[in-house]
């Protein structure tokens, strides 16, 4: 084998050791939730589908279901080893959509927690436009924030490890945004 192969694979070792134990967490997290919506499609099907109306809480529902999937399924594509070939601009368009799937599922979620507390308080119109305002202010500069992160993600063509060990796909390592 060529030395400097050989070099470059002994300094990337490290870290994907750590990657490995962060990957397995992660199989398992998306295992569950899969196995979850399996075991709950037949509810989803007779009790929210045949709902007449489209309400906050319906659509809130059925947005935060599959845009998690989508998310999860691009998580799986990306990051996991299957020795597929995509290109680098696959590459970023995969990422895009799975970063963007991943912020409408944050989003989707915490709009959910905040009808439900909506719910809580009585559904009383006085704490409506409270509760509208509160969810803005939390969720606009997380999402400004989360947006430049994902517009700063760049796909690199693989490196010789990542190639033997079946990664679809690399990035390159993101640095803190200046704020300035």
């Amino acid at each position: 084998m060529d030395p400097e192969i050989v070099a470059e694979v002994t300094a990337l070792v490290p870290l994907y050791q750590n990657w490995q134990v962060l990957q397995f967490t992660q199989l398992a997290a998306i295992a569950a939730l899969f196995y979850h919506y399996m075991l709950t499609f037949d509810d989803e099907v007779s009790q929210i589908w045949p709902q007449p109306t489209w309400k906050m809480g319906k659509i809130l529902f059925l947005a935060t279901r599959y845009t998690a999937s989508t998310y999860m399924a691009h998580l799986l594509v990306l990051n996991w080893p299957h020795h597929t070939s995509i290109s680098v601009h696959g590459c970023e368009g995969l990422g895009l959509v799975m970063n963007v799937a991943g912020m409408m599922t944050r989003i989707f979620a915490e709009g959910t927690l905040w009808l439900c507390l909506y719910a809580l308080l009585g559904g009383n119109p006085k704490f409506f436009w409270l509760l509208v305002v509160a969810f803005l202010v939390f969720t606009i500069p997380a999402s400004v924030l989360n947006g430049m992160h994902v517009m700063s993600q760049r796909a690199i063509p693989q490196n010789h490890l990542d190639h033997l060990l079946g990664y679809p796909c690399n990035f390159l390592p993101l640095s803190a945004p200046t704020l300035q």
